[in-house]
């Protein structure tokens, strides 16, 4: 242990060059390395030598694309000595990590995984098993293999209920009800946070994780349409990614867009200004926040043609799942708004002239008029032969609708009459 130290000790000199060699060094040394007696300054010195070497291996390895290498890397991290269970762990998944968002290494990862799990089965590492299946989990539902990694996730819950590990339960279940959202079970998606939020109450865990629980949780809330619920879930994610020690850029910028998104479909439209040019803003200023100013400016106008033309020049910027999915609503809102103010001083309208007034083609119109009726939103019907909309009063019901449903429940009669007859015959 003082050899690896002492090798150590070297890196600090801001005159050292040969880095590379002797993190290597102390990761070989670290695997032969006998055990000794508990020592508190020594061993924070061991271990800031392996976090560091293993860090500074991994990205010369990242940066040359030297993937065997790097994997090579992971499956010696479970044979160093002289550590605790809990920081291999930590190394092991912190590794596997930084990949887990390329597709093109997924078989590898998957089976690299796969091998550690394995290993601990051997050697009866429960938590270390737990945490690699939970990653896998992960990697399949970034993967969209949303089964498998359901599968997995209702397998590793058993294990960390039995253990009592409840940073584990909560890391998992965040990770399930992602899966549900993503598969549309948006009840299940809510359990399983209501589920985290009660593990939190009996555990610390570090701000970067309760981030990402209230970045969640914001999510599900504008899914809701509970829009200021969700803006302050989102403002706290966006706090703690926002702290320097900390700082997460990417997800700091993407609980910044569902901020203004939460203005602009909540209906606030006057406080998206207050939120861009506050201090805190002001560094995520780009492409992505002008992208959902020009949907702003859309709304404003209540404009569905200028919607619909920002919303297509500015796809690359806006390309993310829950933004997509709110402009849609958006859109859709906006447009049977639009149509309703257009149609209603009229009993009988052309389709033609809904379409110039709002700018859009004429199937467009048409798909929505039929939703609309169909929806019970529009009192009517369509006559395409005469390419209009015949419109009724409120209280003027539909005399083809009344007249089917009389008929259907005429024949329902009918039916259960000659059933009535055939069971009565024993035929």
């Amino acid at each position: 242990m003082d050899e690896i130290i002492a090798l150590y000790e070297k890196t600090l000199d801001a005159d050292f060059i040969g880095h590379d060699s002797v993190a290597q060094e102390i990761i070989e040394k670290s695997k032969k390395t006998e055990e000794e007696d508990y020592n508190q300054e020594k061993t924070t010195k061991y271990y800031s030598a392996l976090r560091w070497s293993v860090n500074h291996l991994s990205k010369q390895f990242l940066a040359n694309k030297d993937l065997s290498n790097y994997f090579a890397l992971i499956r010696g991290i479970k044979d160093i000595k002289n550590t605790n269970n809990t920081f291999l762990i930590k190394l092991t998944d912190k590794l596997i990590g930084k990949l887990k968002k390329n597709p093109d290494l997924f078989s590898e990862l998957e089976k690299l995984c796969q091998e550690l799990i394995n290993f601990c089965q051997e050697t009866n590492n429960i938590s270390m098993k737990n945490r690699i299946e939970t990653r896998l989990a992960e990697i399949y539902f970034i993967n969209q293999k949303f089964q498998q990694a359901l599968d997995l996730c209702n397998k590793v819950v058993f294990d960390l209920k039995r253990y009592e590990d409840n940073l584990g339960l909560i890391q998992l279940l965040l990770l399930e009800s992602r899966i549900y959202y993503s598969t549309k079970g948006i009840s299940k998606s809510k359990a399983a946070l209501t589920s985290v939020k009660t593990l939190v109450t009996k555990v610390y865990i570090e701000p970067k994780l309760q981030a990402k629980i209230d970045m969640h949780a914001g999510i599900l809330a504008s899914h809701e349409k509970d829009f200021n619920l969700a803006y302050s879930y989102f403002f706290e994610s966006f706090d703690v990614f926002n702290i320097p020690t900390m700082r997460k850029k990417n997800k700091a910028l993407k609980a910044f867009l569902y901020m203004i998104l939460s203005k602009i479909v909540g209906g606030q439209i006057e406080d998206v200004n207050n939120i861009i040019l506050s201090k805190q803003g002001r560094d995520y200023l780009g492409k992505e926040v002008d992208a959902l100013k020009s949907i702003e400016i859309a709304v404003k106008e209540k404009s569905i043609k200028l919607l619909k033309e920002n919303i297509e020049k500015n796809k690359v910027y806006l390309n993310d799942p829950v933004i997509m999915y709110h402009l849609n609503n958006l859109k859709n809102e906006l447009l049977e708004k639009n149509l309703i103010k257009i149609i209603k001083p009229y009993s009988l309208c052309e389709i033609d002239y809904i379409s110039k007034c709002m700018g859009l083609s004429n199937e467009d119109v048409l798909n929505k008029l039929r939703q609309m009726i169909l929806d019970k939103k529009i009192n009517g019907i369509l006559d395409q032969g005469k390419g209009c909309l015949i419109l009724y009063d409120e209280n003027e019901g539909n005399p083809y609708l009344e007249k089917s449903l009389e008929t259907i429940k005429n024949l329902e009669k009918v039916i259960e009459a000659l059933d009535k007859k055939v069971r009565a015959t024993n035929i």
